[in-house]
């Protein structure tokens, strides 16, 4: 190995374990809790890794309705078995996809855009988008393996074996089944073979690759009835408007990655003093979120900047500036047709906006605006400041993951000064509580009780935790079903905030004057069961557009709403029972009592829900509405009543 080479390897790989141990200090934090829950079902049945129940988003689901490819939790069981449990051991259990991502992405720089390779994989490992990104998920792994798979493809077709071209499929596999938005490492590959005509190589690793990807799937279907990936493929349950995902994948591209742009910037030809001086502004307005509120209007600014920036650079390296080799040109071509095919993808599959949702955008963007900065220095040495831009990236990366440390520590500290909170007040009592995300995880660590709306029954004298700030299950209590008894407040000294904005929206980071975490704590007056407090429609949709068992969760729910006093919720009450058929049987018994409703539209439905349910115990209240005086559910109830004749048994 070649001095450069191996003092470049040193530097990235030093950077990934620093990246590792900065990630180490971080408690449980977003979606760890869950891939934690799969792996620990792992260590105990390793062949059903799926097979129970979770609360998640707002009642019981089963987990292999949801989308957790298998990869990251196997790999923690593993790291469970072998090192116990200690969140900082788990963390570096990890490093060997940090690791990875940095060894591949500097090793695909040095191949597309020499003399950047350093720069850039400290720019990317250290961004806003990465660094505090890490946890326990699975994008990191993912983007890791997927450049691992890419870097060992190219390596295949150069040398033309088919042996090399099976192992970077089988990694690209491994990959997808870590988070399925890696699929796209694959179009790179076919791309690459059309451009140069080497279309063997890439039918043997797209081939195994899709191989791997399709035999896990098969798996899970006759495992338990359905494939993660094809399970839900096309549910619009969570996803957005496409049009409603444009102008947050410009807020996020220059709110996770502002340096990128300056690095397209300066490849395009700006001057070296006007781009460090774009470079201190962007510091500075990120200074403005701790001093002002409101301040968030950075995000416009930079996402322009960033959309403009990219643009520029993908038609320069798309049209070029004039003659060029083919073997500069089909590097030109391959970067611009990644670069297009990763937004292509967060349109396709983002079903709502966050940071890690354009970590594909944000390495493609690289490697385009790392392209034209390698050429320019290559030509003018000294204009492109990367080491500057580096350091500036790399200071907002930790500011980034400084402040998501202090949010992780909240809900860590949270649910432990609630129990000591309330057991000063009264030491024997049982405590409830609402929220995921690293709060549930410590919050049943430490004895409390998940609420689940429409189901858990509270009791006099029993405690609700109700946390601000974090996402959880929604619910509804009367004024005169509980007592307030103290709120606790999580103070910080930074004003700043990433949590849902980073995780789940488009606005990584902003300021806020509040509490880090603020809990109310509510002491139950009588027994009750807290209600959804999800509107009607909400409800209805989880019911139509959730997988099959998922959606069966909301039965209590709608069972709920056959009595609430609109006609109209009623109604479409019934009609969302109907639509799932036998799983609404639990539901027989209250839709038997809105065959008496005083309107016509809840009766008809009700029967017709009776129906396709398949409720002999329903005949005989179905045959007295044969009397009925509206036509229409005289049709309804004839056409259960045929339905029940035509039931097996």
């Amino acid at each position: 190995m070649q001095p450069g080479k191996r003092g470049a390897l040193s530097v990235v790989v030093g950077a990934a374990v620093l990246m590792t141990l900065l990630n180490g200090i971080k408690p449980l934090h977003i979606d760890d809790p869950f891939s934690l829950r799969i792996a620990q079902r792992i260590t105990e049945h390793p062949t059903d890794p799926y097979g129970f129940d979770i609360l998640w988003v707002q009642w019981l689901q089963p987990v292999h309705e949801e989308l957790t490819p298998p990869l990251v939790p196997y790999w923690w069981a593993l790291g469970l078995t072998l090192l116990g449990n200690a969140v900082f051991a788990w963390k570096l259990w990890f490093l060997p996809f940090a690791v990875l991502l940095a060894i591949s992405l500097c090793a695909l720089l040095r191949r597309f855009a020499p003399g950047t390779e350093i720069a850039l994989t400290l720019m990317t490992l250290f961004s806003p988008a990465f660094l505090p990104a890490f946890n326990l998920m699975q994008d990191v792994p993912a983007v890791g393996l997927g450049l691992a798979a890419l870097a060992l493809y190219l390596t295949a077709s150069d040398r033309r074996s088919l042996v090399l071209a099976s192992a970077a499929g089988l990694i690209a596999g491994l990959a997808a089944q870590t988070k399925y938005t890696a699929v796209g490492v694959l179009v790179v590959m076919v791309l690459h073979a059309l451009l140069l005509r080497r279309l063997r190589t890439a039918v043997v690793a797209v081939g195994v690759a899709l191989g791997v990807f399709f035999a896990w799937e098969g798996l899970m279907t006759l495992q338990y009835g359905q494939g993660m990936f094809f399970g839900q493929l096309g549910s619009p349950l969570w996803s957005m408007q496409r049009s409603a995902m444009i102008v947050p994948l410009g807020r996020l591209l220059g709110g996770a990655a502002p340096m990128i742009a300056l690095v397209g910037l300066a490849g395009l030809g700006l001057r070296r003093v006007a781009v460090l001086a774009l470079a201190s502004a962007t510091l500075a307005a990120y200074a403005t979120l701790i001093v002002l509120p409101g301040a968030d209007w950075i995000y416009p600014v930079l996402g322009a900047m960033a959309v403009l920036t990219l643009a520029s650079a993908a038609a320069r390296l798309g049209w070029g500036s004039g003659p060029s080799p083919w073997a500069v040109r089909y590097v030109d071509w391959l970067l611009v047709g990644w670069l297009i095919s990763e937004i292509a993808l967060y349109f396709a599959s983002a079903p709502f906006p966050a940071v890690r949702r354009v970590m594909g955008v944000i390495v493609a963007a690289t490697f385009v605006v790392g392209r034209l900065a390698s050429l320019r220095v290559g030509s003018r040495p000294g204009t492109v400041p990367l080491a500057a831009l580096t350091a500036c990236g790399a200071g907002l990366g930790l500011l980034f993951w400084l402040v998501d440390l202090r949010e992780a520590m909240a809900q860590r500290t949270a649910p432990r000064a609630a129990v000591q909170a309330i057991h000063q007040m009264d030491p024997d009592s049982t405590i409830w509580y609402v929220g995921h995300w690293g709060f549930q995880h410590y919050a049943e660590e430490a004895g409390l009780l998940p609420v689940i709306p429409d189901v858990s029954r509270l009791h006099a004298g029993d405690w609700l935790v109700l946390p601000d700030r974090v996402h959880q299950q929604e619910i509804t209590l009367a004024a005169t079903d509980v007592e307030r008894r103290e709120r606790l407040e999580l103070s910080d000294p930074i004003p700043l905030v990433t949590g849902q904005g980073y995780y789940a929206g488009d606005t990584p980071l902003d300021h806020s004057s509040a509490p880090r975490l603020s809990l109310t704590l509510l002491r139950l007056r009588r027994d009750v069961v807290p209600a959804s407090a999800w509107p009607p429609e909400q409800i209805f949709r989880w019911a139509r557009y959730a997988p099959e068992k998922t959606a069966a969760g909301a039965l209590p729910a709608l069972r709920r709403l056959l009595s609430d006093d609109a006609v109209l919720t009623r109604t479409t009450a019934a009609q969302v029972l109907a639509e799932l058929g036998p799983r609404a049987a639990p539901a027989a018994d209250d839709l038997r009592n809105a065959l008496r409703d005083a309107q016509a539209s809840v009766r008809s439905e009700a029967a017709r829900a009776l129906g396709r349910i398949g409720d002999p115990a329903a005949s005989q209240d179905l045959r007295a509405l044969l009397e009925d005086p509206a036509a229409e559910v005289r049709q309804a109830a004839a056409e259960a009543l045929g339905r029940l004749a035509g039931a097996p048994g």
